[in-house]
């Protein structure tokens, strides 16, 4: 099973005593900010307008709410794919805006979800950061650069594949497809995941499959501290360095490719 799944804490005590959603998952950016452009045309225009006119919700369970108000809204647009491409470059004029990060991923899904192509290609490179994108995804995607926290929640379906690192919970209360990160993955992997698999070929930190419930998560490189805590079904694959949690309730997990635990 060469696939690795990752799931946010959706009522995590930890997450819920933060500040807001990402107050304490912020990095500092590994690169410099570039200033991309792209030629204006009338889809980008009513793009830009459609984006002022959308609303980022803090709070620790906004998410849905924000997802579906900016649904609402870009469904008076007719973007493709090759648009959405153009718009994720053009985003970089809004890095200035408060809650930029999260806004930015929430739109771009709903304008991916929304859209009649299959095929996706995004950028972040010129990004400082990304959360949220892929939420609720149906669609292929494929990320040129790095991406936030959440990447991936609740995706429904498709195939998303990311040419960096990611940041915290990947693939959160993921119930199908495939999510491949090509670098690192932060914390929370495969948190409260249902269904689906997710591949991380470089290394993961704590908690992977943290109430993790069904699917596959395989880890290529070294997992952190607490895997598979109160974890309860699904498998879990690991290389190297890995320290199970006492707290393991159920499912398989893996070590360089033979069965360590099974419950």
């Amino acid at each position: 099973m060469d696939a690795l799944l990752a799931v946010r804490r959706n009522d995590s005590p930890a997450i819920l005593a933060a500040s807001s959603r990402f107050g304490k998952y912020m990095h500092e950016p590994l690169h410099e900010i570039r200033k991309a452009k792209v030629d204006a045309n009338p889809v980008l225009e009513a793009m830009r307008r459609v984006w002022a006119e959308c609303v980022c919700h803090e709070d620790n369970n906004g998410s849905e709410k924000s997802y579906n108000d900016i649904l609402q809204n870009i469904k008076i647009l007719r973007c493709s794919a090759k648009d959405i491409e153009q718009f994720s470059i053009v985003l970089g004029e809004f890095q200035g805006e408060r809650n930029f990060s999260y806004k930015a991923g929430q739109y771009l899904s709903a304008l991916i979800n929304n859209c009649n192509d299959a095929e996706f290609v995004i950028h972040t490179n010129h990004l400082d950061r990304i959360d949220s994108l892929g939420y609720r995804n149906t669609k292929n995607i494929i990320v040129d650069g790095n991406v936030g926290c959440f990447f991936g929640e609740k995706m429904e379906n498709g195939t998303m594949t990311v040419e960096g690192d990611a940041g915290d919970f990947v693939g959160s209360w993921m119930k199908s497809g495939a999510i491949i990160v090509n670098g690192n993955a932060n914390a929370y992997v495969g948190e409260t995941m249902k269904g689906g698999s997710i591949t991380v070929m470089g290394d993961i930190g704590d908690e992977v499959a943290h109430q993790m419930k069904g699917g596959i998560i395989a880890v290529k490189g070294t997992s952190g501290d607490n895997v598979a805590m109160d974890m309860k079904g699904g498998e879990t694959h690991l290389n190297g360095r890995n320290k199970v949690s006492n707290f393991f309730i159920g499912g398989k997990i893996f070590l360089n490719g033979e069965l360590l635990i099974e419950k």
